[in-house]
């Protein structure tokens, strides 16, 4: 039975079709007069525009791409953005962390930048400057004479090892310009020391600054007073403070000797204390000093007088990146 009205059904419409207007299927702008063609209309009308309605427009439809909407042809205009333009950027590969991958412009990057914790050994060599390009040591009771130093040109760096956090320490290859102490600066020649070496902080690298022979900038200057041992060409004490390092350097890179920056072995101020208690040298006896380490890598007692300079430590973030270089003397790691 069902199959006979089906029949039925397409027959009728057959025939009907025959009288309408061509269109298949009709648009809306279509006229019918008789009754019969109204019945067609209608049943194209829900095959057509209610079965099948959309409401896409030309723009959420691909360029050149046609759609029937509603019974009408609709000719896309969409066009995808390309994935250059999803995914701007400028890194380069040595700007992105080893192993990690980025899209830049469209191009996929794999990261080659590396930890310098991660690949630095003691001794290696490492690119740092410090914010500061000169620096004006004014004359006081602690300083004598007023002097210029020029803290960047102290910019070859070695690696002595790691902090107590795992951080990388460095200290200079090449120190900078000399100056000298006068009498009254021995009760806080630490302190002092430790405040010069603020000149050779880096706000991007750095995260401490000190002096040679202090792990600590001293708060209160008595704390490091205690002249417990030590050995020197002569028979001085030294703080224990200085001692330690002066070995754990000797150990991580086998040198204490240091040049200046015209490439000749100095001698150089350092913070630890000495007082002269033997008969070695009459110049000293029962007088405060100033400790230095000197040219052949021995340290012992220095008249405030001696114009020296002085060797910082610069402690840098744990997350400071090598951008290039292998570490050595000729090509040291460049850092950021």
């Amino acid at each position: 039975v069902i199959g006979s009205e089906i029949l039925l059904l397409c027959m009728m419409i057959g025939v009907l079709g025959t009288k309408a207007a061509s269109s298949n299927p009709p648009s809306n702008g279509v006229s019918y007069n008789k009754n019969s063609q109204a019945i067609v209309e209608g049943a194209l009308n829900d095959l057509y525009n209610k079965a099948n309605y959309g409401d896409a427009k030309a723009s959420d439809i691909l360029k050149g791409k046609k759609a029937l909407v509603g019974g009408k042809e609709v000719v896309g205009t969409f066009t995808c953005p390309t994935l250059a333009s999803q995914t701007p950027g400028n890194a380069m590969d040595n700007e992105i962390k080893k192993g990690k991958i980025a899209w830049v412009n469209g191009k996929k990057i794999t990261g080659t930048r590396m930890d310098l914790s991660s690949v630095a050994k003691s001794g290696n060599y490492v690119k740092y400057t410090s914010d500061m390009v000169s620096y004006i040591l004014k004359g006081s009771t602690k300083i004598k004479g007023t002097q210029m130093l020029f803290p960047q040109k102290a910019n070859l760096w070695i690696v002595i090892g790691l902090d107590s956090n795992g951080r990388i320490e460095i200290t200079p290859a090449r120190v900078s310009e000399p100056f000298s102490f006068t009498d009254e600066a021995w009760p806080d020649y630490v302190k002092t020391l430790n405040e010069i070496a603020q000149i050779y902080a880096n706000k991007n690298l750095s995260v401490q600054v000190r002096a040679m022979g202090s792990k600590d900038i001293y708060a209160n200057e008595k704390s490091s007073m205690d002249f417990s041992g030590g050995v020197g060409i002569h028979p001085n004490t030294f703080t224990p403070d200085f001692v330690k390092e002066y070995n754990r350097i000797k150990k991580l890179i086998g040198d204490t000797t240091v040049k200046d920056t015209d490439g000749l072995t100095t001698s150089y101020w350092v913070a630890g204390k000495s007082i002269k208690s033997g008969t070695a040298s009459n110049s000293y006896q029962d007088k405060p000093c100033m400790l230095a380490v000197h040219n052949n890598g021995s340290y012992y007692c220095e008249l405030s007088g001696h114009v020296l300079p002085m060797r910082p430590v610069v402690t840098l973030f744990k997350d400071v990146m090598v951008y290039g270089g292998t570490g050595t003397e000729s090509d040291p790691f460049s850092i950021g």
